[in-house]
C-alpha cells in the first residue's frame, strides 16, 4: 500500500503504526522550516508563524517515534515494531554513512533542501536534479539501512542532470 499523508499526517505514518506492517518506508519530501531573524510583526503573519511551528514540531516528533521504532530490535536481530528506511529532501546524504552512494552532498544537493513547493512549474534542470536527489535519497538509505548484503548501484534516473559527474 502506498499513502500520502497531506495535510493531517504529512508522513502518512498514523495509518501504518498500528496495523502489523513488517516494514515502513517513508519519503518526506515537506518544506523545509525556516528560521527567521526578523519575525514578522503583523498579527495574522505571526499566527501562521506559529501553526508552521506546532506543524514542524508535530513532524519532528513523527520522525524520531519512526526511527525509534526502526531501532527496536530483539535479541535475534528481529525488528520488534517494523523495519524500512527514512530519507528526506533534508537529508545530508553523507550522514547515511554508505560507502558508495551515487552522489555525496554539494552544492547542489544542498541547494535542493530549500527549493520551493510553491505550486508553479519547474526548469527541467531543477526537476531533473529533484528527480536524481530523490532516487538518490531513497537508494542510499534503502541499501544502508533495509538491504543488508551489497546491492548494485544504479544508473541516474534522468543522466543529463546527474549530481555527480562521477557515476
Amino acid at each position: 500500500m502506498l499513502t500520502d499523508g497531506g495535510v493531517y499526517d504529512n508522513m502518512g505514518l498514523e495509518a501504518v503504526w498500528n496495523d502489523g506492517f513488517k516494514n515502513v518506508f517513508v519519503c518526506n519530501a515537506g518544506a523545509p522550516f525556516g528560521v527567521r531573524d526578523n519575525p514578522r510583526g503583523n498579527w495574522l503573519k505571526q499566527s501562521v508563524r506559529v501553526t508552521s511551528i506546532i506543524t514542524e514540531q508535530t513532524r519532528a516528533l513523527r520522525k524520531r517515534t519512526l526511527i525509534d521504532n526502526y531501532k527496536k530490535i530483539d535479541k535475534d536481530g528481529n525488528h520488534l515494531e517494523y523495519g524500512g528506511a527514512y530519507w528526506g529532501i533534508r537529508c545530508e546524504i553523507d550522514s547515511y554513512g554508505l560507502e558508495d552512494s551515487m552522489v555525496q552532498d554539494n552544492k547542489t544537493t544542498m541547494s535542493l533542501k530549500n527549493i520551493r513547493t510553491r505550486l508553479n512549474a519547474f526548469s527541467n534542470e531543477e526537476q531533473g536534479h529533484l528527480i536524481n536527489w530523490g532516487y538518490a535519497l531513497a537508494d542510499t538509505a534503502l541499501r544502508r539501512w533495509y538491504y543488508l548484503s551489497k546491492q548494485e548501484v544504479w544508473d541516474w534516473p534522468i543522466p543529463e542532470y546527474a549530481l555527480n559527474k562521477n557515476r
